[in-house]
């Protein structure tokens, strides 16, 4: 209960597990629920994961096997609780949400459920955008691409704009590994129009050289 399953400067997690791991001579699966009650993903300097290398052998009495070849399987429930959460690159937010991650006869890790960012936040160059929507949607295709459904956006009234209020931002749909990205506003603008306002604050027409280049 609420153990602390790693501590590294990029990620911290505690966890609830109720799992079952089943050892047997010719395969071996881990199965059950992990809660998650409190969690941080700050990625400032995400590192690769390091697997076991291919020479590591498994010892069993006279029996010697690479560990490799012990087919393993995977089928677990992760339920996040409500203090996880990310900060890095820009990104701020809780996340929220339940995902069963799972091995497939292919061998690959899968994912099925959705991650939703609550009270998300995104700095660029020093702008704020609220994430009015952000989801992560799992559908059984490999953990590492999920489709991805995000509304972030710039909100300003006619009093904080001196004039004429607008909003302006960028919908982004598609799976993580092929992104596709739309700039919306309202009242219209054009495309240059609603970037120089989201990075710079001001329209293109009376941006500086070095805004221009931004």
């Amino acid at each position: 209960s609420n153990f602390l399953l790693v501590n590294l400067p990029e990620y911290a997690f505690r966890v609830n597990p109720d799992v079952l791991l089943t050892f047997s001579s010719d395969k071996a699966e881990i199965k059950g629920t992990i809660d998650v009650p409190y969690g941080l993903i700050a990625p400032h300097e995400i590192s690769d994961s390091i697997s076991a290398s291919e020479d590591v052998i498994l010892v069993s009495g006279t029996r010697e096997e690479r560990l490799d070849a012990l087919p393993f399987t995977l089928d677990i429930n992760v339920r996040l609780g409500d203090d996880v959460r990310i900060d890095g690159y820009g990104l701020t937010g809780r996340l929220d949400g339940d995902l069963r991650v799972y091995t497939t006869p292919d061998d690959f890790f899968a994912g099925r459920g959705d991650l939703d960012l609550i009270e998300g936040n995104f700095v660029l160059y020093g702008r704020t955008l609220k994430i009015m929507r952000g989801r992560m949607l799992f559908s059984g295709g490999p953990i590492d691409n999920p489709g991805v459904d995000v509304r972030a956006q710039i909100k300003l009234s006619d009093e904080e704009a001196r004039g004429q209020g607008y909003t302006v931002g960028v919908d982004i749909s598609g799976l993580a590994q092929d992104l596709q990205y739309h700039l919306f506003s309202d009242p219209y603008m054009e495309d240059v129009e609603i970037l120089s306002l989201m990075i710079v604050g001001h329209s293109f027409a009376g941006s500086s050289a070095a805004e221009g280049s931004l």
